[in-house]
């Protein structure tokens, strides 16, 4: 790996949109559901929601693609609600299509737009074993035209991969 992502550099990074999150999608009971990476979302949570230690996280691992529920306390401060298995647990539609478009495979090489047309389709050919889900669509969304000028950003590795790097070259 030429150059990992510290984990300061990462809670640097994502800490900020988690708080633009909630402030932008949270709902009348300050409650968002955060979809993201496991290793990401995971080891970013005790810099983030008070009630999440290190020891919770190292004793509660996410899968690949982890969803948390953050909920606002009486003072605005963040709260882990749930560790996992929103989507699953709300049968919102939705939150399928948060845990694509934030699996960082997925969103490298597809649009928000094909993400949800996939989540459709997944969702559509899967029914018969998601009966949380029976009668729910995913919504449409507008589609999001990129200017042709526009440059591509430089991706970042996996956080994951630079965690388990950064441990590598602490222990060695």
């Amino acid at each position: 790996m030429d150059d990992p992502e510290s984990l300061d550099e990462l809670v640097e990074r994502v800490v900020p949109a988690y708080r633009a999150i909630i402030e932008a999608h949270k709902d009348e009971d300050g409650v968002v559901a955060i979809v993201g990476h496991g290793g990401s979302i995971g080891w970013v949570m005790p810099y983030f929601a008070e009630n999440v230690t290190l020891d919770v996280v190292l004793s509660n691992n996410l899968r690949n693609t982890g969803i948390v529920e953050v909920r606002l306390d009486s003072a605005g401060r963040p709260m882990v609600a749930d560790w996992d298995g929103i989507a699953a647990l709300t049968g919102d539609p939705e939150h399928i299509v948060h845990a694509c478009a934030l699996d960082p495979l997925t969103g490298a090489v597809l649009t928000l737009k094909k993400i949800r047309e996939m989540a459709a389709e997944m969702l559509a050919a899967e029914a018969q074993w998601l009966p949380q889900f029976a009668g729910k669509a995913i919504r449409p969304t507008p589609t999001v035209q990129i200017p042709a000028d526009v440059q591509r950003a430089e991706v970042p590795v996996d956080p994951a991969l630079a965690i388990m790097a950064r441990f590598g070259e602490l222990g060695g």
